[in-house]
């Protein structure tokens, strides 16, 4: 399995999401990679224990129906894609930690459920529209053909990391 680094500017965020497009992976910060490695897989966040990039809604689609989420970029609607694509962003932390992506293998890819094949099966459930798919059970590093660990530099003196910060801890605030 191939294995490789990048670093983006903040400005490159948008052309990297995009250049995903026909791909599918998982994304989980890069702190997990060596528990994913000594588990030799993805585990199913079953009980919301594990820590992810993306929070754990306790309704989330795939992790109720034993599934990993990841991201569907080969999505065969390009216009409801684009339409969705941003409601989830794959670098929604990357301005915090480094981050994993794990691309799945094209057998792995044959075992996925997919939104648009179970779409209005499931009504209160989370998900990402056009985006996002489960692959069912544990995802084995065997199902991975490559590991891109992405860093992007962020200028914490922009106006948009301000912004962002500042809407973190009104949350933090919310919650308690």
């Amino acid at each position: 399995m191939k294995e490789s680094r990048l670093t983006l500017e903040e400005s490159q965020k948008v052309d990297f999401v995009k250049g995903l497009r026909g791909k599918v992976f998982h994304v989980t910060l890069y702190k997990n990679l060596e528990s994913i490695k000594r588990s030799s897989g993805i585990l199913v966040n079953t009980d919301c224990k594990l820590e992810t990039a993306f929070g754990n809604a306790a309704n989330s689609l795939y992790r109720i129906n034993n599934c990993v989420s990841v991201f569907d970029y080969e999505s065969p609607s390009s216009e409801k894609w684009q339409d969705h694509m941003w409601k989830c962003s794959p670098l929604l932390k990357s301005d915090e930690e480094d981050l994993a992506f794990l691309f799945l293998s094209e057998e792995a890819k044959n075992k996925l459920i997919r939104w648009v094949d179970i779409k209005g099966e499931w009504t209160s459930e989370r998900v990402v529209p056009y985006v996002e798919a489960g692959y069912p059970g544990t995802l084995l590093l065997s199902n991975i053909v490559e590991i891109l660990i992405v860093n992007v530099l962020v200028d914490k003196n922009s106006l948009a990391y301000k912004l962002k910060q500042a809407q973190n801890n009104a949350n933090k605030v919310k919650i308690k």
